[in-house]
C-alpha cells in the first residue's frame, strides 16, 4: 500500500494537469490539387490505365470543398480531414460503334473522402511522433444523361450509381520545429475494411504568419484498391501538391 499511494498520487496529477490545460483548436482549409489515375483490371488483363492531370480536372470542376480541423487538449485529441469535389462536364457528337450513329453526353460525378480520427500525442506538445486511430470514409456517385441520334430515331438514356467504403484507419505523424517559423509534418496512414487497402503519405512545411496564422505547403500521395468484384478489379491514385492557410482558435 505505501509503494502504490505515490504512484496514484503521480497519475492524479497527470489528469489534474490535462484537465487544467487549454484545448488547441486548429483549422486548416487546403486546395489538393491532384491528378487522378484510374486502373482497371478485367479477369486479370488491363482494360484502363489513365492517369487524368490535373489540368484537365480544373475545368470541370462545379463546387469543392478541402479542411482539416483539430483540436488537442494534453495528450489526446480528435481530427477531421475532408476532401469533396463535384465535377460535371458534356461530350457531344461522339461516333457510335458500327457507324450506328452519334451521340451526346451530360455527366455528373462527387466524390467525398473523409477522415475522423483520435489523436494521441506522447509528449504533449505537439511536437515529435503522434498517432491516429479512427475511421476513413470514400464515397463516389455519378449520373449521366445520353442522348443517341440513330437511324431508328432519337433515344434517351440515364445511368447512376453510388459507392461508399468505411475503413477502420491508423497512422502515424511526426512534427518538428526547424527554425523559428519553419515546420515539419509528415504523415503516413493506411486504412482497410471497406476497400482492399488504401494508404497516403504527405509531407509539408509550416510557415508561421504569426501567433494565429501559417502558411502550409506540401505533397499528398493516395492509393486506393477497391478490389476485386465480379472479375473487376479497380484501383485510384490521388497524387498532387498541397497549399493551405492553418488558423489558431
Amino acid at each position: 500500500m505505501k509503494t502504490s499511494l505515490p504512484l496514484a498520487l503521480v497519475l492524479l496529477a497527470g489528469v489534474a494537469q490535462a484537465q487544467n490545460e487549454p484545448w488547441r483548436v486548429t483549422v486548416t482549409p487546403y486546395l489538393w490539387a491532384t491528378d487522378v489515375g484510374i486502373d482497371i483490371d478485367l479477369d486479370g488483363r488491363s482494360v484502363v490505365s489513365e492517369t487524368i492531370p490535373v489540368d484537365d480536372l480544373i475545368d470541370d470542376i462545379d463546387l469543392t470543398f478541402q479542411g482539416h480541423l483539430e483540436a488537442v487538449r494534453g495528450a489526446h485529441g480528435v481530427a477531421f480531414d475532408l476532401f469533396y469535389v463535384s465535377m460535371s462536364d458534356s461530350t457531344g457528337n461522339f461516333p457510335l460503334p458500327e457507324s450506328a450513329g452519334d451521340g451526346s453526353l451530360d455527366w455528373q460525378m462527387d466524390m467525398t473522402l473523409a477522415d475522423l480520427a483520435g489523436v494521441y500525442d506522447p509528449g504533449g506538445d505537439g511536437r515529435g511522433v503522434s498517432f491516429l486511430y479512427g475511421l476513413r470514409l470514400i464515397d463516389q456517385r455519378a449520373d449521366a444523361d445520353a442522348t443517341f441520334q440513330t437511324s431508328s430515331g432519337t433515344q434517351h438514356e440515364s445511368y447512376g450509381g453510388s459507392d461508399t467504403w468505411v475503413d477502420a484507419l491508423l497512422g502515424v505523424r511526426y512534427r518538428a520545429q526547424l527554425t523559428q517559423n519553419l515546420g515539419l509534418m509528415a504523415q503516413l496512414d493506411a486504412s482497410t475494411g471497406g476497400t482492399e487497402s488504401t494508404w497516403s503519405a504527405s509531407p509539408s512545411l509550416t510557415y508561421s504568419l504569426g501567433s494565429s496564422f501559417a502558411l502550409v505547403a506540401g505533397y499528398r500521395h493516395m492509393e486506393v484498391d477497391f478490389g476485386e468484384q465480379d472479375g473487376l478489379d479497380s484501383r485510384m491514385t490521388l497524387s498532387g501538391p498541397v497549399l493551405g492557410l492553418r488558423a489558431s482558435l
